[in-house]
């Protein structure tokens, strides 16, 4: 059985809706490029239905052209991506969208703004939609929105012919409370200046985000930073409940600056490996890798060898050929470095991102990457011979 993986930055807090007030791309791009590195890599990435359907990202990559989108399907239908629902009376994706619509009312979507619950707003389209999956009947709905219904019955249709049985979350509704509970106790113990609130949390026995945010909205005496730190903490600790109801073996969380306040490291079930996601610097030059691309590189590479160090040789290889197929180039500033290039290409997949700033910053952030795999002999050779050359 592949080994998951869970990417909470595309939790849809985390990549809020692009509209006339925010039209920050970082967010989108940071996910969308994560989802693309963990599928180059030989991961399995696992997708919670609301990212399946209320994702602006994956929704972002089904509206974006038919080649992009056929490609990431064909992902999806292979097994490469995984999708769980939530509910075992949903029989697939399309089927769990409408219950949500129909059945929760106080569930928020992100990437659909025609679905509110605001009387005083535009209408609310949730029963149009409905009908139109059931009818086909579009009764006035908006021509995107229709779009973006059939974009999703596609999707759909791709998850019911993989081979892989459709497959459902296994939710805990005592995790959060826990994760809540014993950092309220850590925070005590430590004396943090958030320990107060941590208790107030706590109290609650709250088995949902909204709930813990709308506490923490009225806590007026701590000011926005550190509502915003308590915010990013109950960000991360309902990430890994979500990440542990669909069993990921890997989490990639991101983690606040703040890493005392707002870790959930030691909060968590044993089991649950948590790793960071790459950041917007890691990845800023993914903009030229397409999901035909990626798909291209799964197709034709080898995916029968065990060795994760043969998989990240490949995917070195396919990034450093892609970045030099688009003219960016692998640009080594010092003269001294260039001997390395070839090892330096071949040990890391972030390598070629990093090489046209600093050659030992992509050591120093590879070198954070090869910790979460010790396992590895081959990297801590490679990294300990490169380093040794940079220090001189």
């Amino acid at each position: 059985m592949a080994s998951l993986i869970y990417h909470d930055v595309l939790d849809t807090v985390r990549t809020p809706p692009l509209t006339d007030g925010n039209n920050d791309w970082e967010p989108w791009h940071v996910a969308n490029a994560n989802l693309m590195l963990s599928v180059i890599l030989r991961e399995t990435p696992v997708l919670s239905q609301t990212h399946a359907f209320d994702s602006g990202v994956v929704l972002g990559i089904l509206m974006d052209s038919t080649a992009e989108e056929d490609n990431f399907l064909e992902l999806i239908k292979s097994g490469r991506v995984r999708v769980k629902l939530q509910d075992k009376h949903d029989s697939n994706l399309v089927s769990a969208f409408c219950s949500k619509l129909l059945h929760d009312p106080n569930f928020i979507f992100s990437a659909w703004p025609e679905i509110h619950n605001d009387p005083k707003n535009e209408p609310d389209y949730r029963k149009d939609i409905v009908d139109y999956v059931k009818t086909g009947t579009k009764q006035g709905l908006p021509e995107e929105t229709a779009e973006k219904i059939d974009k999703l019955i596609r999707f759909s249709a791709r998850l019911t012919e993989s081979p892989i049985p459709i497959e459902y979350a296994e939710y805990d509704p005592n995790l959060l409370p826990s994760i809540i509970k014993k950092k309220a106790k850590i925070a005590c113990e430590q004396e943090d200046e958030l320990s107060k609130y941590y208790t107030q949390l706590d109290e609650a026995n709250a088995r949902g985000r909204s709930v813990l945010y709308k506490i923490i909205n009225t806590m007026d005496e701590l000011g926005e930073i550190r509502k915003k730190a308590l915010r990013e903490f109950v960000d991360n600790a309902y990430n890994t409940v979500v990440a542990f109801s669909l069993k990921a073996a890997d989490t990639t969380l991101t983690w606040t600056a703040d890493e005392k306040s707002t870790s959930v490291k030691d909060c968590i079930p044993a089991k649950t490996h948590l790793r960071k996601p790459f950041s917007a610097n890691d990845v800023a030059d993914l903009t030229v890798l397409s999901w035909k691309d990626v798909t291209g590189f799964i197709r034709s590479s080898n995916s029968s060898s065990p060795d994760y160090f043969t998989k990240e040789l490949a995917a070195a290889k396919f990034l450093a050929k892609v970045s030099e197929h688009d003219g960016m180039g692998l640009i080594f500033r010092p003269k001294i470095f260039s001997k390395l290039k070839d090892i330096v290409r071949d040990i890391s997949p972030i390598a070629g991102i990093f090489i046209n700033k600093n050659l030992t910053s992509a050591i120093s952030n590879y070198a954070e990457l090869a910790s979460y795999n010790m396992e590895n002999k081959y990297i801590s050779r490679y990294l300990g011979m490169i380093i040794s050359k940079t220090d001189g």
